[in-house]
């Protein structure tokens, strides 16, 4: 069976007079003035949108806390106090580990951390992990992207005066730890204008405002220069696109600085280049996709399939060589990962068509022993691409699940899961990924429960939407107009790359590429198009057709061109 044909066209019609003076003030062409449109652009905020400045940021003391938190780091640090970083193994965490060592540095000073195990250890805060922490030396423990339910790890803390600073970005229970400070713009109250922060964000404006209680406090001197804390933005831009999170406003302000430094040199990250190297990236020319499909999967695979150690490694790695080494390490692991997910996908392909008549089921769950565990998130996305369900994957190891969750827009997974809770050991995440725990007694109960929790989806809710920015004259569509829309970057989630169609194009030319590849030659207006669409082989023709594209350059034998990516046919 397949589910993709099935998908709605939402064709946006921006307003013109909007668009003209979006050109106007800006230069970019009709196409990406008309996507600007669409994505709440402003003459107000439009100059500002193709070239988002670090002094754009609000001010992190407009988080709730974060006037204590920022005293506790500052005075750990003037008193020489042991600090000790407690993060994520993912590369949001990682990064944001990362930036708060690198931050230390600065300030010529050394943080231990702790970063633990998927496999044995599990998501969060650990009491075994503080007590080991506390055992070292340590006086304050910093959390990055984790901590924000762990009540009982907090009050472990107190009991043994370990100063715990909670700094996330997940959803709050609903009992906040009982810790020294808990930075987190998802809390009751917070004041800060953008809610959608990576946990490697949250800890950016962590160090931002610790520079400034350094500051007042008149701790730096000319032999102790005070940091120049932008030059972590690109740790912030990687751990940002990793984590999937919303490329919008400060997100994206955050990114697109990050992405500049990263292709100007202007860091001191020698992991990071060495990252692009074995990718096969190029530094000066860097792009969030790239971040997305090539740099974030290196660093994400050692947590996956061992211990996120390496990556931390990479990170902080401060010679080339070095570093190069470790990066075509993850470049091998990463090759590892994509074949274990290759046959994990197979598998569950299988199994959905086996168990569900999806015309009459709004979610999926399955389960099998000995999947990898670290590797089931990347399927369950991809499970949900495919049939345009939420979807919860469990790898079983005897009587324990450990499960990936990912979802579609019109479902909260965060809540559906809180509907759920009853049947699930533990559990959290974000409305459109999470993770959690069960017996494996409980699977049969937790699958009718999760599918009830999701009754109130509709039928249209299940049906995949291509979302184009506009219909577009022929005329408009130039190579020149395609180089334009990088100033829109960085894209990615909620801001996506812009999507638009092309209607009735005739089809002047067929091919099939690598026997799964559709290559096509079309013309529209008097004008011929080259477009490519992957996968898409067996989607069946007419002479004429609706194209929904993004518009491309392509390099081939010394020649640029302009292409179009075929997202959808009709």
């Amino acid at each position: 069976m397949v589910y993709e044909g099935a998908a709605r066209w939402n064709i946006k019609t921006p307003d013109a007079v909007l668009v003209q003076r979006i050109m106007d003030l800006t230069g970019v062409p009709k196409v990406a003035a008309s996507a600007m449109a669409n994505r709440g652009v402003t003459p107000d905020n439009a100059l500002a949108y193709v070239g988002p400045g670090s002094n754009d940021l609000p001010d992190p003391f407009l988080m709730k806390n974060m006037d204590v938190a920022a005293v506790h780091f500052a005075d750990a640090i003037v008193a020489g106090e042991k600090i000790g970083v407690y993060s994520d193994y993912d590369s949001d965490g990682l990064c944001g580990a990362a930036l708060l060592c690198w931050f230390a540095k600065m300030l010529g000073i050394e943080l231990s951390v702790k970063i633990p195990s998927r496999h044995t250890e599990g998501y969060g805060l650990s009491i075994d992990g503080l007590r080991q922490l506390h055992e070292s030396g340590t006086t304050l423990v910093i959390s990055v992207d984790c901590g924000i339910t762990a009540v009982a790890e907090a009050e472990f803390c107190k009991q043994i005066a370990l100063k715990l600073l909670i700094s996330d970005h997940h959803s709050p229970g609903e009992v906040i730890p009982d810790a020294v400070a808990v930075i987190n713009p998802l809390l009751p109250g917070d004041q800060f204008p953008y809610k959608k922060l990576a946990g490697v964000g949250v800890a950016y404006n962590l160090v931002v405002a610790t520079t400034k209680v350094l500051r007042d406090q008149g701790w730096f001197s000319n032999l102790r220069p005070e940091p120049v804390v932008e030059c972590l933005l690109p740790l912030v831009a990687i751990g940002t696109v990793a984590d999937v999170v919303e490329l919008q406003e400060v997100n994206r302000t955050m990114v697109a600085q990050g992405i500049c430094r990263i292709r100007e040199g202007r860091h001191p990250f020698e992991g990071i280049r060495a990252l692009c190297e074995a990718s096969g990236v190029s530094e000066t020319e860097l792009t969030s996709g790239q971040i997305g499909w090539r740099l974030g999967p290196r660093l994400n695979c050692c947590g996956r399939l061992q211990t996120a150690q390496a990556s931390l490694d990479l990170l902080l790695c401060e010679n080339y060589g070095e570093a190069l080494s470790i990066a075509r390490m993850l470049d091998g692991l990463n090759t590892e990962r994509q074949e274990i997910e290759a046959s994990i996908l197979e598998s569950a392909i299988e199994m959905v068509e086996k168990k569900y008549s999806l015309k009459d089921q709004k979610t999926i769950v399955l389960a099998k022993e000995g999947w990898a565990p670290g590797v089931i998130g990347i399927v369950a996305s991809r499970i949900v691409e495919k049939y345009n369900r939420p979807a919860v994957l469990i790898s079983l190891d005897g009587n324990i699940g450990k499960g990936s969750c990912r979802s579609i827009e019109a479902f909260n997974m965060h809540m559906g899961l809180c509907a759920c809770s009853k049947h699930l050991v533990k559990f959290g995440g974000h409305p459109m990924a999470a993770g959690l725990t069960i017996n494996a007694d409980q699977l049969r109960d937790f699958e009718q429960a999760f599918e009830v929790s999701a009754s109130g989806l509709a039928s249209e809710d299940l049906r995949p939407v291509i979302k184009l920015d506009a219909e577009i004259e022929a005329g408009d569509l130039t190579l020149q107009a395609c180089e334009q829309m990088a100033r829109l970057e960085p894209f990615g989630m909620g801001n996506s790359r812009p999507l638009f169609c092309l209607t009735r194009c005739k089809i002047e030319d067929v091919r099939v590429l690598k026997g799964k590849h559709l290559k096509l030659l079309v013309t529209k207006g008097g004008k011929k198009f080259d477009a490519i669409g992957f996968n898409m082989a067996t989607v069946p023709l007419n002479d004429v057709i609706d194209i929904a594209f993004s518009p491309e350059k392509n390099e081939w034998m010394g020649k640029v061109s302009l292409q179009l990516q075929i997202k959808g046919l009709r």
